[in-house]
């Protein structure tokens, strides 16, 4: 067994002195540190997941539809072209495709009137995201040969017009080029919540046979395609794959050119991220450096011995090295164990919760990237180590004489 390693691991087992209890105080901050790095990045990867899942749960994560230069409101009909949907469905990673079709109009209850845009869709539309935001109700009947009468709100709209499941409203739609508003009664089914103020506020869900009728279109017209990948990651390819499919003719855009904003918000908390855990190591680092300067100094006395038993300065700077490299390891387990189970615990029974109308999300949500957490703790050991080696050299200057009669 090397000597430096042998007379460091008789240290550590040393639990006398005066150096002990700063050594304590040096592990806390070493743990907490990690804690709180491994726990921003848990948080952030969360809240980008769940947005995001929200996002393409309402939009999906890529949308085609017709290139239209027509400032009307109504939008213009896209022709189904039956082999391009099977090519697009060969690209690798798309998992889904699903039509839809949106009209705006006007609800009107006997007391509250308010602007609405319904969003058509069929039985083939991928509703997960959907069932999950319920808050009441069923969807409407898709799959009956018979248009379904029924839409979907959101509880922010329910609450506005004194909503509720069952409750017959009157919509109105303008038409364009002169045509007269056209009327429709429908049923609320269900009450939804997504979060997202956007979708809230404006949108219900709908049968989509119900906005061709409106807008007169055949069988083969929808608004647009979305598409949905099995990796968000690899979007940017397939959108560009989609749009060599497709042609000039279509405008294929990915969901981070549908909602820039949202994403350039989100863009921010990686730079958040990055400035905590930049913070969190320089805490560790200078509580580390602190510890590890009064160790030496209360030992001052055997490094004098040492030194007049022949030992050299490389070989004591080792002894408190390898005891720094055992204290920083403890530190480490110390903020992953606070880490990881204080993320389990909220996932679990959700200790913090948020307001969703300015966050988005009713709680804080904790995601664990292993990859993330490993490196965060190479680089944290790695960092710290070397830091190390800054108060290691203050053993070359210590005098062997005076050393001996240090008290």
């Amino acid at each position: 067994m090397p000597f430096s390693f042998y007379t460091a691991k008789r240290l550590i087992t040393d639990k006398k002195g005066f150096a002990s209890a700063i050594v304590k105080i040096g592990l806390v901050a070493v743990g907490v540190s990690v804690a709180v790095m491994i726990g921003s990045l848990a948080i952030m990867q969360g809240y980008k997941q769940e947005i995001l899942s929200k996002l393409s749960g309402f939009n999906a994560h890529i949308v085609i539809s017709s290139l239209d230069f027509n400032e009307s409101d109504d939008a213009q009909p896209l022709t189904l072209d039956y082999a391009l949907n099977d090519s697009i469905k060969l690209i690798n990673g798309v998992q889904h495709i699903q039509f839809f079709a949106h009209k705006a109009g006007i609800i009107q209850t006997t007391e509250h009137i308010e602007g609405i845009v319904i969003k058509g869709i069929d039985s083939a539309y991928q509703t997960d995201f959907i069932e999950s935001s319920l808050v009441k109700g069923k969807l409407p009947d898709l799959k009956n040969e018979a248009i379904s009468n029924d839409i979907l709100i959101s509880s922010y709209m329910a609450d506005r017009l004194s909503l509720d499941t069952g409750t017959q409203v009157t919509v109105y739609f303008i038409q364009d080029q002169n045509q007269p508003v056209r009327v429709r009664r429908y049923g609320i089914c269900g009450i939804f919540k997504t979060g997202m103020e956007d979708f809230d506020r404006n949108f219900a869900l709908g049968d989509i046979r119900h906005i061709k009728r409106l807008y007169n279109w055949n069988e083969n017209q929808v608004e647009g395609i979305e598409i949905i990948t099995d990796d968000f990651k690899q979007v940017d390819r397939i959108t560009e794959d989609i749009y060599a499919m497709c042609g000039p003719f279509y405008s294929v855009n990915h969901i981070r050119e549908l909602k820039p904003q949202l994403f350039d918000w989100l863009g921010l908390l990686d730079t958040n991220v990055l400035i905590i855990m930049v913070l969190m190591t320089l805490v560790a680092v200078i509580n580390m450096v602190t510890s590890l300067l009064i160790l030496i100094v209360e030992r001052t006395k055997m490094i004098g011995i040492l030194k007049s038993m022949g030992t050299t300065n490389v070989q004591i700077q080792n002894i408190f090295i390898w005891k720094a490299a055992y204290l920083i390891g403890i530190g480490l387990l110390i903020g992953n164990a606070l880490a990881l189970g204080f993320g389990y615990l909220q996932n679990k029974f959700t200790l913090i919760r948020l307001d969703p109308d300015s966050y988005y999300l009713d709680k804080v949500p904790f995601h664990f990237a292993w990859d993330g957490i490993l490196l965060i703790n190479l680089l944290t050991f790695l960092v710290c180590l070397l830091a190390m080696l800054i108060p290691a050299r203050m053993v070359n200057r210590i005098n062997t004489i005076d050393a001996i009669r240090f008290e």
